[in-house]
């Protein structure tokens, strides 16, 4: 079967705009990656006292999902050292005396034991 030059073209600016479409998807894919991996990235390097609870509120709107209704007022100094506590138990259960504090190369600090 012949195909008119017509024909031709017609069907190549049919997959044309086929591939335009995918690429214009693929593009808003990439700029959303992006958009993520720096909300990431902005939450790791928050130090000292730039990284708060806040920073995970901050970091939570990246998502595309509404974050749950949370109040604003962070939590009480005695909330606050209670989950503190846990975590910090959490982080030292696989450790055995002596801990040694090291600093790496970013200049963290960091528990070895």
């Amino acid at each position: 079967m012949e195909m008119s030059d017509r024909d031709f073209d017609r069907l190549v600016e049919s997959y044309q705009d086929k591939i335009d479409r995918r690429q214009d998807k693929l593009d808003a894919a990439n700029r959303r990656v992006q958009e993520l991996e720096d909300a990431i990235r902005k939450h790791r390097d928050a130090k000292g006292h730039d990284r708060c609870w806040e920073n995970d509120k901050e970091l939570y709107r990246a998502l595309p999902e509404t974050p749950p209704n949370e109040p604003n007022l962070p939590p009480t100094k005695e909330e606050m050292l209670a989950q503190c506590a846990v975590y910090v138990d959490g982080q030292f259960a696989g450790l055995k005396p002596p801990f040694q504090l090291h600093k790496d190369e970013t200049g963290a600090r960091r528990l070895y034991g």
